[in-house]
């Protein structure tokens, strides 16, 4: 075997990891103790992400079954017309899938999940421009009394537990 194919396995095995969006339940604690962590780059990033596959799940139970990787990469894959979140957000939308305060959340929550993984200047959920966009996030009712006391990056949490939550059905999102 060559080189150049052990590379393409690998990077192969990469991305199929990358298309599995659903967690174990061991993966799901150890995915809850590294958002506690320390790291605000980290818990955006991670965050947008979990909103980005909760939307990708949703779309995928009104299609036919993607049953292999060319029909997954031709649909999901970049440059499919569903490779970015923002088309996600879009299409989710305008099927009725999300209404429009899910819609805004997951945009905010995309946009803030951008800054830290575009920006190279340090960032943080404190900065004003971050934090300006965590306070336009909207919660289910029983959240609203956690906010009390939620600093910036707890808010922005809470925001993707409840629209990840609202994704799939599980409450709706107050104005």
């Amino acid at each position: 075997m060559t080189e150049m194919s052990t590379d393409n396995t690998s990077v192969s095995k990469l991305k199929a990891m990358l298309r599995r969006k659903m967690l174990t339940g061991d993966e799901l604690t150890r995915h809850v103790a590294e958002l506690r962590g320390t790291n605000d780059r980290l818990v955006a990033v991670v965050g947008g992400s979990m909103i980005d596959g909760a939307l990708e799940g949703k779309l995928q139970k009104l299609m036919i079954p993607l049953d292999s990787k060319s029909k997954y990469n031709a649909v999901f894959g970049h440059p499919g017309p569903l490779s970015s979140f923002s088309s996600k957000i879009v299409l989710a939308h305008a099927l009725g899938l999300i209404d429009n305060n899910i819609r805004r959340n997951a945009d905010y929550i995309r946009e803030i999940r951008n800054a830290f993984a575009h920006s190279i200047k340090p960032i943080r959920f404190a900065t004003p421009e971050v934090a300006a966009v965590c306070r336009l996030l909207v919660f289910r009712a029983q959240t609203e009394a956690k906010l009390k006391r939620a600093g910036l990056r707890r808010r922005f949490l809470l925001a993707v537990v409840d629209t990840g939550q609202a994704i799939w059905g599980r409450g709706t999102l107050a104005k």
